[in-house]
C-alpha cells in the first residue's frame, strides 16, 4: 500500500513537471520542470521495483541530458524575434501531435491489455543480467557507442572554442 501511495505522488509530480515544461516563459525554467519530470520517473521506476531503471534515469537523463539542454539553452538566442516567432507560429501543432500521440498510447494500452505475457525470467533486468548482455555479445556495440560519443563532445569542444575565438 505505502509503494502504491508514493507511486501515484510520483506520477502526480511527473505531470506536474510536464505540465510546467509546456507552460514555462522562461526555457531554463522549463528545463526544471523537465527535471522534476525525469525525477519523478525515477521514482516510478523505484516505486516499481526496477531499480536498475531508476539509477540510470537520474545517471542518464536527470543529471547528463539536463545538463547538455541547458547548456543549449546558454548558446541559444532565445529573447530573438525568430524564436518568438517560431513559439507562437508552432503550438497548435504541437497540441495536434501531442493529441496524436496521447491517440497511440491509449491503443498501445488496450492492445497490451489483450496481450497475454510470456513468463519473464526472475533475473531479467538486474544489474547482473544487463551487465551480461553489454560486456558479452554487444560488448563491441558498446564500445563503438562511446567512441562515437567521445568524438561527438570533442568536436563541440572545438566548435566551441573557434567560434569563442572569433567573437
Amino acid at each position: 500500500m505505502d509503494a502504491t501511495i508514493f507511486l501515484y505522488a510520483f506520477c502526480a509530480t511527473a505531470v506536474v513537471g510536464g505540465a510546467y515544461l509546456l507552460l514555462a516563459r522562461n526555457p531554463i525554467h522549463g528545463a526544471m520542470g523537465l527535471l522534476t519530470t525525469m525525477l519523478s520517473l525515477a521514482g516510478i521506476y523505484a516505486a516499481l521495483q526496477a531499480h536498475l531503471l531508476a539509477v540510470l534515469q537520474v545517471l542518464i537523463y536527470a543529471g547528463a541530458i539536463i545538463v547538455l539542454i541547458v547548456y543549449i539553452i546558454m548558446l541559444l538566442d532565445t529573447k530573438s524575434d525568430d524564436a518568438r516567432a517560431f513559439n507562437a507560429r508552432h503550438v497548435s501543432a504541437a497540441v495536434a501531435l501531442a493529441a496524436l500521440f496521447v491517440a497511440m498510447m491509449w491503443a498501445g494500452v488496450q492492445a497490451v491489455e489483450r496481450t497475454p505475457f510470456a513468463s519473464i525470467p526472475e533475473s531479467y533486468g538486474t544489474v547482473r543480467a544487463v551487465a551480461h548482455q553489454l560486456l558479452g555479445p554487444y560488448v563491441f556495440a558498446f564500445e563503438l557507442a562511446g567512441v562515437l560519443l567521445l568524438a561527438g563532445i570533442i568536436g563541440t569542444v572545438y566548435l566551441t572554442t573557434a567560434q569563442g575565438g572569433e567573437r
